[in-house]
């Protein structure tokens, strides 16, 4: 249908798109400075140097007890061009699905996030696999895991997103263009659980009747700590 798309290098993942998300608690949502919840798509752009394909990943942290917070996304490769697009047109210009793992540094709230704090280096993990987007897809119907160590599974469906794949889709591109090659990811599940040095976090996505999209990421210790003021 699309053939193999290639990626651009660009990746925008929408945030505070998960209801558990604790900026998104009335008493939180409606305090200042926002004085109310988004209304719009709430949306992070992915520097290429914090983007890395692999099933295999590997974190650093400068500093022994930082934590880093991770969760799985459903990953929308772009197709052709999606320039304000209808939610009922809108899964016809995505190629393929993707799984991604997206870090970031715990931070008290969402004003203003520092671009530090959301865009380290490698802490957009997406797998190197795609899955086809068919006609019948529904993402609504798929089926995010993450485990921690031999811990319990956290499940997500992708439906339980505020905004589906479609709707975000729509919604983004009434305002900015996605192009070939571009990544729109839904974001996680919140609250995100917390990845500590040493840990490895296993995240699979599962589309009913195809094989399963799986890859890890593991938390080190930086070799030389970056005094950069991130220390907890």
């Amino acid at each position: 249908m699309f053939g193999q798309t290639a990626f651009s290098g660009t990746v925008v993942a929408a945030l505070l798109n998960h209801p558990g998300h604790p900026c998104l608690v009335p008493d939180v949502a409606t305090a200042a400075p926002y004085k109310a919840a988004p209304r719009r798509p709430v949306l992070g752009v992915r520097p290429s140097g914090c983007v890395q394909h692999t099933a295999d990943a590997r974190w650093e942290v400068p500093f022994d007890g930082q934590t880093v917070l991770c969760g799985p996304s459903l990953g929308l490769l772009i197709g052709r061009p999606a320039v304000r697009v209808a939610p009922q047109e809108a899964l016809a210009c995505v190629s393929d699905w993707l799984l991604c793992v997206d870090g970031s540094w715990p931070v008290p709230n969402h004003y203003r996030p520092g671009l530090r704090w959301r865009a380290r280096d490698g802490l957009c993990v997406l797998s190197p696999q795609r899955l086809p987007r068919l006609p019948g897809d529904d993402p609504a119907q798929f089926v995010l895991q993450l485990r921690i160590d031999g811990g319990v599974p956290r499940t997500l469906r992708v439906g339980e997103h505020l905004r589906g794949a479609a709707q975000l889709l729509a919604d983004v591109s009434s305002f900015m263009t996605l192009n070939p090659g571009d990544v729109l990811l839904l974001g996680p599940a919140e609250p995100q659980p917390a990845l500590s040095v040493g840990q490895r976090a296993y995240a699979t996505l599962q589309a009913p009747g195809r094989p399963p999209l799986a890859l890890s990421v593991c938390l080190g210790l930086a070799a030389v700590a970056a005094q950069e003021g991130l220390q907890p």
